[in-house]
């Protein structure tokens, strides 16, 4: 080989490199997205997880029952606004384990009369109360890797969601034990919401409880009280992202009350009935003591816990 042809191989060599380079360097690359980047974004699109937000935020007064006191609360609803979202990651090989935790304002809307009125009433509406609160919602998450590409968003997909939990900083009433009576006579019974988990993928075929349209859902709920008068214990239900209108409340009946060491065991059922729309949703129930209803002076403190369901 001549000396020439090597300067000329050596001269096509540093064009090629230098184009290369400028492809490179053109600003048309997309940035670089992290495995934790990757896991956000499959929690923020994910149906089960963003039905939670649309049944949880009632964003005005509800229908409620009216009550034998002095005040008398007509419609109560509370309007939330979600102040941060942190997920918090561990990564194990090819799996991942998270802990969403999402931080909620809210105003806890009482619309009462002062004066005697049927339930429902809305003529008779002659103040509304208004109490904020913070709220702060727990979930744990699982992930799996399931490709080894250079884009993240390819290689990993949420498998396992777990019932999300949350309550003001300090409650006097807590949820102890929630049972939904499932099709075919079987029963979902949930002691710890943050450790017990639904299965997730890209079909129905998961172990999220499926519904019908127009079906009944028997629910008990058992908790705790400092209090022995009969507590606020409600449920939201219907909503699905994007169709908020569908969105109910009902309040739970209490059905048997135990005094032991300083605590009132309580024991509420009540039955639901899903409505015609299909798709994923999340039932919320929520339980405070009778005061934070009736007394325009006493503050938002309340447990909620939470469950997907699907209707199909």
């Amino acid at each position: 080989m001549t000396e020439k042809l090597v300067k000329t191989l050596i001269i096509i060599a540093l064009i090629a490199i230098l184009f290369s380079g400028c492809e490179k360097n053109d600003g048309t690359e997309p940035d670089e997205v992290t495995n934790q980047q990757a896991l956000e974004e499959l929690v923020t699109n994910d149906d089960v997880l963003k039905s939670y937000d649309v049944n949880f935020n009632e964003e005005t007064a509800m229908n409620f029952a009216k009550t034998e006191t002095a005040i008398y609360p007509i419609r109560v609803g509370r309007r939330v606004t979600l102040v941060s979202r942190n997920l918090n990651i561990t990564f194990s090989g090819d799996s991942a384990s998270g802990l969403l935790t999402s931080v909620y304002d809210g105003i806890l809307y009482i619309a009462a009369s002062y004066n005697s009125a049927a339930p429902g009433d809305t003529s008779e509406i002659d103040t509304i109360i208004q109490k904020p609160f913070t709220t702060t919602v727990t979930r744990n998450l699982k992930f799996k890797k399931i490709a080894n590409t250079s884009n993240p968003k390819l290689n990993w997909r949420l498998t396992e969601v777990s019932l999300p939990e949350g309550q003001t900083a300090t409650t006097p009433i807590n949820i102890t034990k929630l049972v939904v009576g499932l099709s075919g006579g079987d029963s979902l019974v949930v002691t710890n919401p943050n450790t017990y988990y639904f299965k997730r993928d890209t079909s129905l075929a998961h172990t999220i409880p499926i519904f019908g349209v127009n079906q009944n859902v028997k629910v008990k709920i058992e908790l705790t009280s400092t209090r022995s008068d009969t507590d606020f214990v409600t449920l939201t239900w219907g909503a699905s992202y994007g169709y908020t209108m569908h969105r109910a409340k009902k309040r739970f009946v209490l059905k048997s009350s135990t005094l032991s060491g300083g605590l009132y065991y309580k024991v509420y059922e009540q039955t639901y009935t899903t409505n015609y729309r299909k798709g994923f949703k999340h039932a919320i129930f929520d339980a405070v003591q009778r005061p934070v209803i009736l007394d325009d002076a006493v503050s938002v403190q309340h447990n909620a816990w939470g469950i997907p369901y699907v209707v199909k």
